[in-house]
């Protein structure tokens, strides 16, 4: 996104010395735990604080009127979810956005002998949308097939990760991207569009006309 405080391309050490911290950072944790005697289950931490900050409050598995969700995990800057939802005749999509990076203030959070939570916050923005918009967003992901721009070498995409969530024939189906994906392809072009609507929902501008056909 364009937004200064979601994900300008701006960094102030290379990818190289992030990557290197970022590494020295989490095998310092496990020396903590290991030192402690303690097993911190970091994961499952970090996926409950995602349910409980950026996606809906009811699960799929209960009926709930959420149909596809798109999760965005930066290395440093704020993670952020769009969910589409169908609610009776209303459809409209929700964008949450975490006021810090979720992964950093956990990490953070457990170094310092902490609670395993954290106090962010999320902002949301949510609009309407017609039933062929929510029809071609959902086409859109059920078109995704994520391919490695190595096949041999599985590397975060500049440590960046995404999750596709979304109900087909009344089945959840989720996509997880860790991976470099191949500039040109589908999944990265999609990615993108993405982001330029989380960016037009921060600004109140989104208007359908605008990705109708560019989402498929």
């Amino acid at each position: 996104m364009k937004e200064a405080f979601l994900f300008l391309e701006i960094r102030l050490v290379s990818k190289k010395h992030l990557g290197l911290i970022f590494s020295f950072f989490v095998l310092a944790l496990c020396g903590y735990c290991q030192a402690g005697k303690t097993h911190v289950d970091i994961n499952r931490i970090f996926e409950s604080e995602v349910k409980r900050l950026l996606l809906p409050s009811h699960l799929l598995e209960t009926h709930a009127p959420t149909c596809a969700i798109f999760l965005e995990h930066p290395q440093l800057n704020p993670d952020y979810s769009i969910c589409l939802k169908d609610s009776a005749k209303h459809f409209f999509l929700e964008l949450r956005i975490l006021d810090k990076n979720l992964w950093k203030e956990l990490l953070t959070g457990i170094m310092q002998k902490k609670n395993q939570t954290v106090s962010l916050k999320a902002c949301v923005y949510s609009t309407s949308v017609s039933r062929s918009f929510k029809m071609t967003m959902l086409k859109a992901f059920d078109k995704i097939n994520p391919v490695k721009a190595d096949p041999h070498h599985v590397v975060q995409y500049d440590g960046i990760t995404f999750e596709f969530i979304y109900v087909k024939k009344g089945r959840m189906k989720k996509i997880p991207i860790l991976y470099e994906l191949k500039s040109e392809s589908y999944e990265s072009v999609l990615i993108k569009i993405l982001d330029q609507i989380s960016n037009d929902l921060v600004n109140y501008s989104f208007t359908e006309i605008k990705y109708r056909d560019r989402l498929k």
